[in-house]
């Protein structure tokens, strides 16, 4: 999915407030703002499969550009998301809502293939992990992590 920047004015108010937003929900303002844009979208009557078809477009490509399993997780929570396991198998949830997304098989994505090409098995796949992407953060090209 290929981004445009747009420029727009809003008085302090309103944006302190949504920083305020966006900082609880631990999402930048940018992925608070295409939210609202997407909800009032939807408020429209915009099918559903319009929205969808962009988000798998763009999935696919993070899942194609990451190098690595940390790679992965932060291009998704800069995006608001992160890999959950669920009944079916893993899947990309939503971090602020809980709505679930994709599951990695409906993208046409292998879970075996992805430990192939990472070198390592998806962390946090042990019987009972449910959220997968919870991953020490890359501080620097050292690779020190925090948790």
């Amino acid at each position: 999915m290929e981004f445009e920047s747009i420029r727009t004015l809003v008085d302090e108010p309103l944006l302190n407030l949504a920083r305020g937003i966006a900082e609880r929900r631990k999402i930048t303002l940018d992925q608070l703002i295409r939210t609202a844009l997407a909800t009032e979208i939807a408020k429209e009557g915009v099918p559903v499969d319009v929205v969808e078809d962009g988000l798998r477009h763009w999935l696919e490509s993070q899942f194609t550009q990451a190098i690595d399993w940390h790679d992965l997780v932060e291009r998704l929570r800069q995006r608001g998301m992160v890999l959950q396991n669920e009944q079916a198998g893993p899947a990309i949830v939503s971090m602020t809502t809980g709505t679930l997304h994709f599951y990695l098989q409906e993208l046409g994505l292998d879970v075996g293939d992805l430990k192939s090409r990472f070198g390592a098995p998806l962390p946090g796949m042990e019987p009972g992990a449910r959220i997968l992407s919870v991953l020490p953060i890359r501080l620097s090209e050292a690779d020190e992590f925090v948790f």
